[in-house]
């Protein structure tokens, strides 16, 4: 008589634990999901500007020494234009 006391208290026990389990799923299933954040995609140019602050530190340093000194008054070529040595 015990050992079958102990298999429906067994059976029961999983029972109630399987419905518990199914109803939380099934209420958790229905939980309202929020929707994802959408833009409408439209062509451009793609920009991104980053603003920092600090010291810049050069990887190398180079002398310089040239033939002449001078200021430069003009410079005959603009932006973009095409040039030749000579």
């Amino acid at each position: 008589m015990q050992k079958r006391t102990t298999i429906a208290l067994f059976l029961i026990s999983a029972a109630a634990i399987a419905g518990s389990a199914y109803a939380g799923y099934v209420s958790l299933g229905n939980a309202k999901r929020p929707s994802p954040d959408t833009i409408a995609v439209t062509r451009g140019d793609v920009r991104r500007t980053a603003s920092v602050a600090g010291k810049v530190r050069a990887s190398q340093d180079v002398s310089l020494s040239f033939e002449r000194g001078g200021v430069v008054s003009r410079v005959s070529a603009a932006v973009g234009d095409r040039v030749r040595a000579g």
